[in-house]
C-alpha cells in the first residue's frame, strides 16, 4: 500500500511540475484578452499602431476600391490613377490624418470601458457610445492636406492634358475630374482641386451622426451575443483560477510522499524548482511560438482573405508573444525563489536536528 501510495503521490508531483507552468501559462493569456488594461495595451501597441493601422488602411482601399475582382463594380479609372500613384510613404502620411493616434486612442479607450462593464454587468448590450464630433472635424481639416498629398504623387500635366482636364471638369457630372485629376495641375488649378476636395468633405461629413450608439436594432442574433458573454465569464474564470487547482493538486502529492517536515521541504522544494526552470524555458521560447512558430499557420488560415486581414492576424498574436515573457518570467523567478527557499530551510533543520543527536 505505502509503495502505491508513494508511485501515486511521485505521479502527481510529475504532472504538477509539467502542467503548473502551463496553467500559468494560461492566466496570463487569459489576463491579456480579459483584464482592461493589458488587453487595451495589446490593441494600442499592437493592432492600432501607426505602422498597422497604415498597413490595413492601405490593404482595406486596394481590396474594395482597387480590385479587380469578379463581381466588385467597376472604379473610377480618375480614383484608380490616384491611388495608384501612391507608395507606401503617402499611404502612411495618409493613414496618419484620416486616423490619428489622438482619436485611435480616445475612442478605444472608451469602447474598452463600455465593453467590460459589460462583461462585468447583466445589462444584455454593452453600453457604447462613440462620439463622432471629433473624427467629423478631423475630416473636415485634413481633406485638403490628403488631397495635396494625392496631386504631389501624380505626374505633372502637359498642356494638352490641362485642356483636356478642364473640358472633362465641364462635362462630368460626378464632378469626379474635378476632384481627383489625372495628373498634377499647375498651382493655380491644384487650389481649385483643394478647394474642391474640402467642400466633398464637407458633404460627407454634414450627413455623418454626431454620435455612434449601440442599439438592439442594429444588433441580429441578441441570444447569441448574450451565449458569448457568458462563454466569456466562464473562460475568463476558468483560466484565472485553474492554477489554484492545479497548485492544489501538488500539495497533495506532496502530503501523499511526506512522512515528517524535512520531506515537505523537500519534495516542494524540488517541485516548485522544477516548475520554475520550466516556466522559465518557456518564457523563452514564447516569443518564438507567437512570432515566426505561428506565422505560416496563420498565413494558411487566412490564404484566402485579404492581406490586410492577415497583417492584423500576425499583429496580434505577435503582440501576445511580445507581452507573455513579463509575467512569466516574473512568475518563474518567484516559483525558483520560492524553491530555493525551501532547500535553505531544509538545511537549517537538518543542520539543527545533526547537533541534537
Amino acid at each position: 500500500m505505502k509503495s502505491f501510495l508513494r508511485l501515486t503521490a511521485l505521479i502527481i508531483i510529475v504532472l504538477f511540475v509539467l502542467v503548473f507552468p502551463i496553467s500559468l501559462l494560461m492566466k496570463n493569456i487569459g489576463d491579456i484578452f480579459f483584464e482592461r488594461d493589458t488587453a487595451l495595451e495589446l490593441i494600442q501597441d499592437n493592432l492600432l499602431n501607426s505602422e498597422t493601422i497604415s498597413d490595413v488602411f492601405q490593404g482595406t482601399i486596394k481590396n474594395v476600391l482597387l480590385d479587380d475582382s469578379v463581381g466588385k463594380p467597376e472604379i473610377n479609372p480618375l480614383i484608380r490613377k490616384g491611388f495608384d500613384a501612391l507608395d507606401d510613404e503617402d499611404w502612411g502620411k495618409i493613414a496618419a490624418l484620416i486616423i490619428p493616434q489622438a482619436l485611435v486612442r480616445e475612442t478605444s479607450n472608451s469602447i474598452a470601458d463600455a465593453i467590460f462593464e459589460w462583461i462585468e454587468g447583466d445589462d444584455l448590450l454593452p453600453n457604447l457610445r462613440i462620439n463622432l464630433r471629433s473624427w467629423k472635424r478631423n475630416i473636415s481639416e485634413n481633406a485638403g492636406p490628403i488631397m495635396k498629398i494625392v496631386l504631389d504623387a501624380l505626374p505633372d500635366c502637359t498642356p494638352s492634358e490641362i485642356s483636356s482636364q478642364i473640358l472633362e471638369g465641364l462635362t462630368d457630372d460626378s464632378g469626379l475630374s474635378a476632384l481627383i485629376p489625372a495628373c498634377r495641375p499647375p498651382d493655380a488649378i491644384s487650389a481649385l482641386v483643394l478647394q474642391n476636395a474640402d467642400s466633398f468633405a464637407s458633404s460627407i461629413v454634414q450627413s455623418m451622426p454626431e454620435e455612434f450608439e449601440f442599439s438592439e436594432n442594429q444588433i441580429e442574433g441578441l441570444n447569441q451575443l448574450h451565449r458569448a458573454k457568458e462563454v466569456i465569464k466562464v473562460t475568463r474564470r476558468t483560466l484565472t483560477w485553474s492554477w489554484w487547482i492545479v497548485l492544489g493538486i501538488g500539495i497533495v502529492g506532496v502530503a501523499l510522499i511526506a512522512r515528517k517536515a524535512s520531506d515537505w521541504l523537500k519534495w516542494s522544494g524540488w517541485a516548485f524548482l522544477l516548475a520554475g526552470l520550466w516556466l522559465l524555458l518557456i518564457s523563452f521560447t514564447t516569443r518564438y511560438i507567437f512570432g515566426a512558430g505561428l506565422e505560416n499557420i496563420v498565413q494558411n488560415i487566412f490564404r484566402d482573405t485579404p492581406d490586410f486581414v492577415v497583417t492584423v492576424a500576425l499583429a496580434l498574436i505577435s503582440g501576445v508573444g511580445d507581452f507573455l515573457p513579463r509575467p512569466l518570467q516574473s512568475q518563474s523567478g518567484t516559483l525558483l525563489a520560492l524553491g530555493a527557499l525551501l532547500f535553505v530551510l531544509l538545511a537549517q533543520i537538518t543542520k539543527k536536528l545533526k547537533k541534537e543527536e
